[in-house]
């Protein structure tokens, strides 16, 4: 509907603000930055089985975070994006941020942190982004 993509442009706006933000405040670089979605979306819908309905939008940029990192999307029909053969999830989300803390997780917690994005996965598990453990 015209409502939800009126929403969505105002989301986009804030998100640009946001960003602009940690920019001009000169801490974009060490301000770990995540926008997560529920799922896509195409034309007025969602839920279906299309790429773009059934792919998690995720957005992740900070201090040891690849520049331009994507991960690789498999074929169509997958619920999720693939990675080493697990799928990425919206839940691991929490999780990467535990780790660039250099914290451990919740044992009950099922996500894992997307060590692929992270340009020293060693380093940052030693020290989180921060050098801070």
């Amino acid at each position: 509907s015209a409502r939800w993509f009126d929403v969505l442009a105002e989301q986009d706006k804030r998100i640009g603000e946001l960003l602009t933000a940690l920019e001009t405040a000169g801490i974009a670089n060490r301000t770990l930055t995540m926008i997560v979605a529920d799922h896509g979306g195409v034309g007025n819908s969602h839920g279906g089985n299309s790429a773009e309905e059934i792919y998690t939008p995720l957005f992740i940029r900070g201090p040891m975070i690849k520049n331009g990192f994507t991960f690789p999307c498999p074929n169509v029909g997958f619920s999720c994006y693939q990675r080493g053969g697990k799928a990425v999830r919206q839940l691991d989300a929490p999780s990467t941020a535990l780790f660039s803390l250099g914290l451990d997780q919740p044992d009950l917690w099922i996500g894992r942190p997307l060590l692929e994005a992270y340009e020293d996965v060693e380093l940052v598990k030693s020290n989180g982004v921060y050098g801070s453990n």
